[in-house]
């Protein structure tokens, strides 16, 4: 486990998973556990190296959504991303530059271990349709990994 920095304190387990409901998708049981407990979490280990789509090294770090009005960045608002965005991304975080940390859920849609990936806010990609949408770059093959990589980086 991480070492929490901040957090808004613990929620029922109900809450997160009734927000996967509406989106019709059932995230990791890691992921649940983690948020029932640490609602909003920020860890001191909250940074993570990831290949960006130029394949160049990128470092980034992550403040994950909260449920509820609690004051933070909330889930329940970060989902909109206009004609820009996926069907089947679930934002679950953010980078400080505004960038998306979210599941992946494109491939398979019923699947409870997603890839985690980040979206970018501000760089587009033309997909297959003609149409712009936000630049995807993968950054784990699931959330496990994920909390794995995040380490706390030191100048």
């Amino acid at each position: 486990m991480k070492e929490v920095l901040t957090d808004y304190g613990s929620i029922e387990a109900s809450i997160i998973t009734d927000f996967a409901k509406e989106y019709r998708v059932t995230f990791p049981p890691s992921y649940i556990e983690l948020l029932s407990k640490h609602n909003g979490v920020h860890f001191v280990q909250n940074d993570f190296d990831f290949y960006d789509i130029d394949d160049s090294l990128q470092t980034a770090a992550i403040g994950f959504c909260c449920f509820g009005d609690v004051g933070g960045d909330s889930i329940e608002n970060s989902q909109d991303h206009d004609v820009y965005g996926y069907e089947n991304i679930i934002v679950f975080g953010f980078h400080g530059n505004g960038d998306y940390i979210c599941f992946d859920y494109r491939q398979d849609p019923k699947t409870d271990n997603p890839p985690v990936v980040l979206m970018h806010h501000d760089e587009y990609i033309e997909d297959e349709q003609g149409q712009y949408k936000m630049a995807i770059a993968k950054i784990a093959d699931s959330f496990d990994e994920f909390i794995d990589m995040l380490y706390r980086y030191v100048i």
